[in-house]
């Protein structure tokens, strides 16, 4: 039986639409549900696009921070809704619950990967002379700092600070 590849029907302005519902705060189960615009692909055509566009990864990370943002607005709102006597206060703490939980699952999904040991590359070999020269060079850089801190402390508590040649 032959496989034919799929044919790829990613189009700029479904991505664009998608990350601009995205942003304001619709799912994208409801975006690309069966009630969906024409043009709007099924979900698990937007998951193949993430893969395959990478324009468009940056686009849907950068519409989830944004509806992360909302959220996290939305919490204030709700927060800050009418007084306590005209509305319904357990159900306002479900909606706060669950934006935070939303806000917080999209924060570790959007934040860039650790690195890994394999990312980086090895220090370059040096001979003993250069590495006990780099380690000099380091220190004294650090005792500059040490000093140049210590004299701005100095100076900021009102001590008078003699400076050697001058009288």
């Amino acid at each position: 039986m032959a496989r034919y590849p799929l044919r790829d029907t990613y189009t700029p302005e479904a991505a664009g639409e998608i990350c601009r519902r995205i942003a304001n705060g619709e799912t994208l189960r409801k975006i690309c549900g069966p009630k969906r615009r024409p043009g709007i692909p099924e979900r698990v055509t937007v998951y193949n696009w993430l893969n395959r566009h990478p324009q468009f990864m940056k686009a849907y990370v950068i519409a989830r921070r944004a509806q992360m943002e909302l959220y996290l607005d939305e919490v204030v709102e709700i927060a800050n809704g009418p007084p306590e006597a005209t509305r319904d206060v357990p159900r306002d703490r479900l909606k706060v619950d669950t934006r935070f939980k939303l806000a917080a699952a999209l924060g570790v999904l959007m934040a860039p990967p650790t690195p890994q040991a394999e990312d980086w590359a090895p220090a370059p070999e040096m001979d003993e002379a250069a590495r006990d020269a780099r380690i000099a060079a380091i220190m004294e850089a650090a005792r500059r700092r040490a000093e140049a801190s210590s004299f701005a402390e100095a100076s900021e508590d009102g001590q008078e600070q003699e400076i050697e040649g001058e009288t």
